[in-house]
């Protein structure tokens, strides 16, 4: 008797442990997530590749969303870099809503069985408990969703929770999404007969930060353009030239988690510039020469007093 009251007590204590920590965001300035349709039962068994990309604010109905873009890669069996196979066009928004651990979204695409579309839904619920039942439209009715385990994971190189089900190979992730990659829904179809897989897809890698140079390559858009920060280390100011500005880009200092800084804008044929960075926390970080979705150059700066 006393050892089950004791199990109880801990199984309790490590309860609430998990619903203290502190909520991880999933609608991060920058983040990548990498997701491939592939099928085991071929040789080649990588058949689409595509990026979800987070980029920039937008309000709809007075609510704040991060928006969020989508672009195809080119299709490899190969391991990262990946490369582009088109540009990066506007798919959807997610918000978190950091009080109650709940990620909602909007789409403008539909490509969800049950998600609606134009319309905001939830889509994942880190509030739940071990015993609760998941619902939210990416989770289909197809398996049970009893929330079976909520474990502390290194996920795709990323400190998260994992909300497991009874299906083990169902799980979503802590500030991630799911197995199954972000906006996609979260089942496995099989076949009647010999009860094999189909095509599935999977939420093959993710990257936090921005520039995500480990996981795709982003085109330059033109080489020509000679980029220097200086000094570096630097301590109030980050004074930079530029050779090459006949059209509008951006001047953007993100931190190393991704999270934009400081933001100007080039002016078309101005070379000099100086970037006051005095409220600005000492440490590393990296600027970038943008030009719309695309990043032309990239420097690695560090902030000291």
């Amino acid at each position: 008797m006393k050892t089950k009251l004791l199990i109880t007590v801990v199984a309790l204590f490590m309860l609430q442990q998990l619903n203290a920590q502190e909520y991880i965001p999933t609608a991060v300035e920058g983040a990548h997530w990498i997701v491939r349709l592939y099928d085991n039962s071929q040789p080649n068994p990588v058949e689409n590749l595509w990026e979800y990309y987070a980029e920039g604010d937008t309000m709809i109905t007075d609510i704040s969303y991060k928006k969020i873009y989508k672009r195809n890669l080119v299709v490899t069996q190969e391991l990262p870099p990946f490369e582009a196979d088109g540009s990066y066009e506007i798919y959807g928004f997610i918000r978190d809503d950091s009080i109650d651990r709940k990620v909602y979204a909007i789409e403008i695409d539909e490509s969800s069985f049950e998600c609606p579309t134009n319309e905001e839904y939830l889509m994942y619920d880190f509030s739940l408990n071990v015993g609760d039942t998941a619902e939210f439209c990416l989770f289909l009715d197809f398996y049970e969703r009893i929330i079976t385990s909520i474990t502390p994971w290194i996920y795709l190189g990323f400190e998260t929770r994992v909300f497991a089900t009874e299906w083990g190979f169902i799980s979503y992730y802590e500030g991630m999404g799911s197995d199954f990659g972000l906006f996609e829904d979260m089942f496995i179809p099989v076949k009647e007969g010999n009860r094999k897989n189909l095509f599935m897809t999977d939420l093959y890698y993710y990257c936090r930060e921005s520039p995500c140079n480990l996981l795709v390559t982003t085109p330059e858009v033109n080489q020509s353009i000679e980029f220097n920060v200086i000094p570096n280390p630097a301590s109030n100011f980050l004074n930079f030239n530029i050779s090459y500005s006949s059209t509008c880009k951006i001047f953007a200092l993100h931190n190393m988690q991704g999270e934009k800084i400081k933001e100007i804008t080039l002016i078309p044929g101005k070379r000099k510039y100086a970037l006051n960075i005095q409220d600005v926390a000492p440490g590393f970080y990296i600027a970038l020469i943008l030009d719309k979705d695309h990043v032309i150059k990239r420097q690695k700066v560090m902030i000291a007093r």
